[in-house]
């Protein structure tokens, strides 16, 4: 796929029709988008909340052919996740240990609030005044937060590995989190890069909509509307 959007992003660049209204055009783009972390929570069964992703974006012409913006994304993705607190007291009756081992488990809530600041570099072309066929690189930043209602205590015992051997006496713990769908890897500040493949219809001088479909992060398609300053 890689090498099918490069190829068809060196045609924009050599293509000669041109829907691109020049130096300072002004679009200002609103739509949502769908990428991978909200695929993987949308599958997984612990899922409570995932939103799409809200994407708005500011690009000025630089010239007929090439323009550059900024764009901002915004995801929240909450999950229901479970965790368990083992309690094993062991006891010696003089002849052997008597070990008694208690379980305690419930659900807590993992929510993540995803952030992404964004530069776009736009080559345009098409064959009609009111299509903007286009294609470009976003390179960019994800601000990533992870809030979790997960109690104290128990948060004590995973981060001090409470777990002492049962062959000895006394009282060991240990307490441990599960869930679906793992978000560690992409949960992270982190820098992207994206290559993007779009289109604009303009139905009048102003209002339009468009579709991007893009390879890599924050997202793998987007879709909205578009306002065109001339």
């Amino acid at each position: 796929m890689k090498k099918i959007i490069l190829i068809i992003a060196s045609a924009i660049i050599v293509n000669d029709a041109s829907a691109q209204q020049g130096k300072n055009q002004l679009v200002l783009s609103i739509g949502t988008a769908n990428n991978i972390n909200g695929a993987v929570v949308q599958i997984g069964a612990e899922t409570s909340k995932a939103t799409p992703v809200f994407n708005i974006n500011v690009d000025r012409g630089m010239n007929e052919r090439f323009s550059m913006g900024i764009a901002y994304c915004y995801q929240n993705i909450s999950l229901d996740r479970n965790y368990a607190v083992n309690t094993t007291i062991t006891t010696n009756n003089g002849s052997y240990n008597n070990i008694t081992t208690t379980t305690v488990s419930d659900k807590y809530v993992e929510n993540s609030v995803m952030q992404h600041i964004g530069v776009k570099f736009l080559f345009h072309s098409a064959a009609t005044s009111k299509g903007d066929f286009y294609g470009g690189l976003r390179l960019g930043y994800q601000i990533a937060k992870t809030s979790s209602t997960l109690p104290s205590s128990v948060q004590d015992i995973i981060s001090k590995n409470q777990n002492n051997n049962n062959n000895n006496i006394g009282t060991s713990t240990n307490a441990y989190t599960w869930g679906d769908a793992n978000l560690a890897i992409k949960n992270k500040n982190r820098y992207t890069q994206q290559l993007i493949l779009g289109y604009r219809y303009f139905w009048d001088e102003s209002f339009g909509v468009y579709g991007e479909g893009a390879l890599g992060f924050p997202y793998f398609l987007n879709f909205g509307m578009c306002l065109r300053f001339n």
